[in-house]
């Protein structure tokens, strides 16, 4: 017991001789440790902090920093694209106003020519006139009266009626030479379509029908009908197909279906009956008035052929009219979206051009006046369009 006794007693003076060993210094010491190691974990956080922040403010600045440089760079991209269209109608413009100087050149300089043709036509018939007067005034009256009496014809009219007696001779070549293929309604008809195909297109009948129409132009005295031809020749072959295999040219037979079958037919019933009344025993002889019929309804089978043909290239123009203008109406839709300008203003606007051109070569002025026409109706109801769906 009494071990025992020592023994805590012994234990509880060494535990009084600890607690004097900290002081009051001690444990203020022991205390600022402490505040001091808290300050230096929230200095260190503070800085952790800190440092995330300006990271978060660095990674926002390169953010708004790309995303500036990227607008930049499309509007960029956009003036140019703009300034590249602009310069683009620019030269257009100046191309058309180049050409329609040049035509008016042209016209003029035509003009003035046909009037210097004119004057020399005149000068030279008042010579001749003043020539034929001075031969009469050297003759008696008595000769003058009676039927023996046989005036000379001057220079000028001996070169004319050399011309003509040749060029009688050059239609009679033309015309055997067409006549020698045989190529009548009565054969293509009795021909299958094929057959009267090969037939027509051989390259000796087309060289050889545009020498007879060229030809007999030449000889006509008309003045009227139809002077610039395209591809007279084929023009020409082809109303042997229409009036001999009808059903497989003319599929739907509307109003000017019927007028060019029946010009066509009226056209080589007049060319078959001048041939029948031209004679090989007198190759000087043409027959004028059968010939005169014969052009006269070459003429209204060519103008009927062409409003025909016309006919398809209108509809194939109304449909690209459309299709410019579809385009035109899908960019006033796309247009106010961010990138507008680099992803859709120049397809559409090189579809529109490639476009415009096939309407050009298709109809010409008149066709693009009527696009100009269709887009100016498209600006006026684009507004209340808007204003519709505002509402």
């Amino acid at each position: 017991m009494k071990s025992k006794k020592s023994f805590s007693s012994y234990g509880h003076g060494h535990g009084d001789e600890k607690l004097l060993q900290y002081g009051p210094y001690d444990a203020q010491i022991k205390r600022e440790a402490i505040l001091e190691q808290r300050r230096l974990k929230l200095a260190r956080q503070y800085l952790h902090v800190k440092d995330v922040l300006i990271k978060q403010h660095q990674r926002a600045l390169r953010d708004s920093s790309a995303k500036r440089s990227h607008i930049q760079q499309t509007l960029r991209l956009a003036e140019k694209n703009r300034n590249t269209i602009l310069q683009r109608l620019v030269e257009q413009c100046a191309q058309e106003v180049a050409r329609c100087k040049e035509v008016a050149r042209q016209q003029q300089l035509k003009n003035q020519e046909e009037i210097d043709r004119r004057r020399a036509n005149l000068e030279r018939r008042q010579k001749a006139t003043a020539a034929r007067r001075a031969k009469l005034l050297t003759v008696p009256k008595s000769r003058i009266f009676s039927n023996e009496m046989a005036i000379p014809p001057t220079r000028e009219e001996a070169a004319v009626i050399i011309q003509n007696h040749w060029r009688y001779r050059q239609l009679s070549k033309a015309i055997k030479t067409y006549r020698s293929f045989g190529i009548s309604v009565h054969v293509t008809e009795n021909l299958s379509f094929q057959d009267t195909v090969r037939l027509l297109q051989k390259p000796a009948v087309i060289q050889a029908t545009g020498k007879l129409l060229q030809k007999a132009r030449k000889v006509s005295p008309l003045t009227c009908g139809v002077n610039k031809y395209k591809n007279l020749s084929r023009v020409f072959l082809s109303a042997y197909m229409i009036v001999s295999h009808t059903n497989e040219i003319l599929a739907d037979i509307g109003h000017y279906e019927r007028k060019l079958f029946t010009s066509a037919k009226v056209m080589l019933r007049e060319l078959e009956q001048w041939f029948n009344e031209f004679s090989n025993d007198e190759p000087n002889k043409i027959h004028i008035n059968h010939l005169l019929s014969f052009l006269s309804a070459w003429d209204t089978y060519y103008k009927d052929f062409d409003n025909w043909k016309s006919k398809d290239s209108e509809e194939l123009v109304s449909n690209l009219i459309a299709h410019y203008v579809e385009l035109e109406k899908l960019w006033n839709t796309v247009k106010t979206q961010a990138n507008a300008e680099t992803e859709w203003r120049m397809n559409i606007v090189q579809q529109q051009e490639v476009i415009r051109s096939k309407i050009r070569n298709l109809g010409g002025d008149e066709a693009i006046s009527k696009l100009e026409r269709s887009l100016r109706r498209l600006k006026e109801k684009l507004p209340n369009e808007s204003g519709d769906e505002t509402d």
